[in-house]
């Protein structure tokens, strides 16, 4: 057998490289239709909530009209029973004396002695000293008189504007994204590009002939 000779040598030329092409990520406008819905859909159910609310008595007016009923009862327990409010006063404690706790302070005094006063900056923060307040302070202009009148006002207000209030919730507002369309665009960019069309991509074979 008689040996073949090799093939003749040949140089592959690759194609040229494509031009250079810069790709856009486009949001479709379904998307910004399908967020804007999504955000009505939330204002609908928070008006929901309120109006469950409103129904269940929990309205501005009623939230302010309890609260000035409770200022009014305690402005006229003060002009009653004066500095001393009916029930007992709460003892708190302090680092001299742990007030009400019974058995419980003795076995606190068995571990530590018991302190002659308390901690200056403790006492300091608990009992801070105000200067400048004014002379009238628990006279007729600032006393439970004026305590109980004021009351009775904001008492009788509230009430006035609880009986003509009526339900309201704020129009839901549209988004101006929410018909956003980015297509037109891209067309108008693809309009300013420069195009080039691709040729063959085939790799081009030149033979070498001696």
């Amino acid at each position: 057998m008689g040996r073949k000779s090799p093939p003749p040598p040949q140089i592959i030329m690759p194609p040229p490289p494509p031009p250079p092409s810069v790709v856009t990520d486009v949001t479709p406008q379904e998307s910004y239709s399908d967020a804007a819905d999504y955000l009505r859909r939330l204002d609908d159910r928070e008006k929901a909530i309120e109006a469950r609310r409103w129904s269940a008595g929990e309205t501005p007016g009623a939230v302010r009209s309890s609260h000035a009923a409770v200022n009014l009862r305690a402005a006229e327990n003060a002009v009653k029973y004066g500095d001393t409010a009916p029930g007992p006063s709460p003892q708190f404690g302090s680092q001299a004396s742990q007030g009400g706790l019974g058995g419980t302070q003795a076995i606190i005094n068995q571990l530590a002695p018991k302190a002659g006063q308390g901690s200056a900056s403790r006492q300091a923060r608990i009992r801070p000293s105000v200067q400048g307040l004014p002379d009238t302070l628990g006279t007729r202009a600032t006393g439970p008189e004026a305590r109980l009148a004021a009351a009775q006002e904001a008492y009788a207000l509230a009430l006035a504007q609880k009986k003509g209030e009526k339900f309201s919730y704020p129009e839901f507002e549209e988004p101006s994204w929410a018909d956003r369309d980015w297509y037109p665009v891209v067309d108008k960019w693809r309009e300013r590009s420069d195009f080039e069309e691709l040729g063959d991509n085939t790799p081009k074979i030149v033979p070498l002939t001696s």
